[in-house]
């Protein structure tokens, strides 16, 4: 945005950053005494290490671990923690076969 500004400053400043592939919210949001991330709407049972990010349905847990739950209005991923960093690489075969 700034390549053609005529009077522009820079400082430096560390500000910090978060991919948009990455799950770690443990960072900005509190886990419970289990390690589970809740974003309402939800109820669980027995879960553990698990991140859930409800959308307007109610997700419902029962012992999960070690999961990654997102509901969207178009979409609902369930994935392990530790293949994470798959979603963004078959997001495009996924919006391809289901458009």
């Amino acid at each position: 945005m700034m390549e053609h500004a005529k009077d522009g400053m820079a400082i430096p400043a560390y500000i910090g950053w978060d991919g948009c592939g990455s799950w770690q919210l443990g960072r900005l949001l509190s886990p419970d005494q289990d390690g589970n991330i809740f974003v309402d709407p939800y109820i669980e049972i027995d879960a553990h290490n698990t991140l859930v990010f409800g959308g307007k349905r109610l997700v419902a847990t029962i012992g999960s671990k070690d999961m990654v739950i997102a509901d969207s209005e178009n979409a609902l991923l369930i994935c392990a923690k530790k293949r994470e960093q798959e979603i963004s690489r078959n997001r495009k075969t996924a919006e391809d076969k289901w458009r």
